[in-house]
């Protein structure tokens, strides 16, 4: 996933790719490259040669923020409550089947949530949301059905 975002102090382009299941980040300011120094602090030198650093904050429910020397940069805005909601109902499937369910409610909410932040409709959300949990429902039926028919 690729957040850009124009900061309007500086006229900066902050590019964050985020891999969503593995975790990883990078960012780019201006098309350059930064240098990771820690798990969620970057360094790259400015136009006018000065060190700078730069400090990731949130994830992909929270949202993303850049901190370029106290300047805040929001990538992403956080989830609304209904949001929340939406990207939660799939995830009861790990109440009904354990670590089985608990995995496949995981991986569903995950893909439910990258789902509802690229659509703007709220019904649209709304009939994605119950469609990831028809699927994810479907898939762990036959799951354990499968497991119990093999034992």
């Amino acid at each position: 996933m690729k957040l850009t975002q124009t900061s309007r102090k500086t006229n900066r382009v902050y590019v964050l790719d985020y891999d969503v299941w593995f975790g990883k980040m990078a960012v780019s300011v201006n098309n350059q490259t930064s240098t990771k120094v820690k798990r969620l602090v970057f360094n790259y030198t400015d136009e006018d040669l000065q060190a700078r650093t730069i400090t990731v904050r949130g994830n992909i429910l929270t949202g993303f923020k850049l901190f370029d020397n106290g300047e805040e940069i929001v990538m992403q805005r956080p989830l609304l409550w209904y949001e929340w909601i939406l990207v939660i109902f799939p995830v009861a499937i790990g109440i009904l089947g354990g670590a089985l369910g608990g995995g496949l409610g995981a991986v569903v909410g995950i893909t439910n949530g990258l789902m509802i932040r690229q659509t703007n409709s709220v019904i649209l959300k709304v009939v994605v949301s119950l469609i990831f949990a028809g699927l994810g429902f479907l898939i762990y039926s036959v799951l354990a059905a499968a497991i119990l028919g093999l034992l």
